[in-house]
C-alpha cells in the first residue's frame, strides 16, 4: 500500500469517528432536556436574590432566628405583616430571620465573621451601603414592604445593644468548640516530673560486739 492510500484511509477512520461521536451527541440532547432545573438555596423565598458567592450555613435558617430570640427575648419581633397571597399573618416573618437573610443571601456575606455582621448593620443605619428597597427580604412576599420598620428597629438600637446582637448572630452561626462542649484533651499540656523518693530507713543501733567510743578513747 502506497503512503497517499494510508493516508486515506486513517482519514476515513477519523471521519468515521466523528460521524459516531456526533450521532451519540444527537441521541442524548433530548436527555438533558428532561433533567429538572437547579433546585433554590435553601432559606431562600420566592422573589429574592442571592448572591452567587453564597455559602450555605451550617444551621437552618428557621433555627438560625429562633436561637436568636432565645438568646435574646426582647429583641423586637417585627412578624406582624400579612402575606399577600393568603392575606393572613406570617407569624415565623421575623425581624431577626429577614435580618440573616438579608445578610447571608442578598449581601454573600459570611454567618461566622464580626465585621461583615457590622456591615450589615452599618446599612441598615445608612452609613455603608444603601439598603435596596426591591431586593429586600420578603419585598414581595408581604403586603407591605418591612423595610423601612426593620430599619428603623435597628436604627432605635443602642451601641451596646447592637454589639450584643452580633455577638448573639456569630454565636448562633458558629460550632461549638472543644472548650465549649465541656470536652477536656486526653493528654495534658504539661506533665510534672515526678522524682523518686528516697526511702527513709530507721537507724541502726549499735550492738555489744561493737566498741563504744569511750572505749576507743581510752584505747592506747
Amino acid at each position: 500500500m502506497s503512503h497517499f492510500s494510508s493516508l486515506f484511509f486513517r482519514a476515513l477512520l477519523m471521519m468515521g469517528g466523528a460521524i459516531v461521536v456526533t450521532a451519540e451527541l444527537s441521541s442524548f440532547l433530548p436527555v438533558l432536556s428532561q433533567l429538572p432545573p437547579q433546585e433554590p438555596t435553601p432559606g431562600s423565598t420566592q422573589g429574592e436574590t442571592q448572591s452567587p458567592m453564597v455559602t450555605p450555613p451550617r444551621i437552618k435558617l428557621q433555627d438560625a432566628w429562633q436561637q436568636v430570640y432565645r438568646r435574646l427575648p426582647n429583641f423586637p419581633l417585627e412578624n406582624n405583616y400579612i402575606d399577600i397571597q393568603t392575606k393572613r399573618v406570617v407569624q415565623d416573618n421575623t425581624l431577626a430571620g429577614r435580618l440573616i437573610r438579608y445578610h447571608i443571601y442578598t449581601k454573600g456575606r459570611p454567618a461566622t465573621s464580626r465585621l461583615d455582621w457590622k456591615l450589615t448593620l452599618a446599612d441598615y443605619l445608612g452609613v455603608n451601603e444603601f439598603l435596596q428597597t426591591d431586593d429586600y427580604p420578603s419585598a414581595t412576599a408581604l403586603t407591605i414592604n418591612p423595610i423601612q420598620g426593620d430599619t428603623n428597629v435597628i436604627r432605635a438600637l443602642t451601641l451596646l445593644e447592637r454589639n450584643v446582637l452580633i455577638k448573639t448572630l456569630v454565636a448562633v452561626f458558629t460550632p461549638p468548640s472543644t472548650s465549649q462542649t465541656g470536652i477536656r484533651p486526653t493528654t495534658p499540656l504539661s506533665s510534672p516530673v515526678l522524682l523518686p523518693v528516697q526511702p527513709i530507713l530507721p537507724p541502726v543501733k549499735p550492738t555489744n560486739s561493737q566498741p563504744k567510743a569511750a572505749d576507743l578513747l581510752v584505747q592506747p
